[in-house]
């Protein structure tokens, strides 16, 4: 599931240079990397990217990246709450 999501990131990542009107070669330059590593990215399904890859993208087309954790529906079981009020 987390691999389609982050596949999925090359459709808006496109999408959102496009808005930005910054060539490939724009991108690449401002992330330290090539053209091809940045059409590579851009690609629909083709490619799982890091999430610092797609934070060096986010930063070179003016965006940042949020992640959120979002609670299921389901509460927690006692022993799972209890060991991740352990963690901290």
């Amino acid at each position: 599931m987390i691999g389609t999501a982050l596949a999925a990131v090359g459709a808006l990542c496109a999408t959102l240079r496009r808005t930005t009107a910054d060539a490939q070669e724009q991108v690449a330059e401002c992330m330290g990397t090539t053209k091809s590593a940045v059409s590579r990215l851009e690609g629909v399904g083709k490619h799982s990217p890091s999430v610092s890859t797609v934070k060096r993208y986010a930063r070179a087309v003016g965006c940042e990246v949020e992640i959120r954790l979002v609670p299921t529906s389901r509460p927690a079981s006692a022993s799972t709450t209890q060991s991740l009020r352990d963690c901290g």
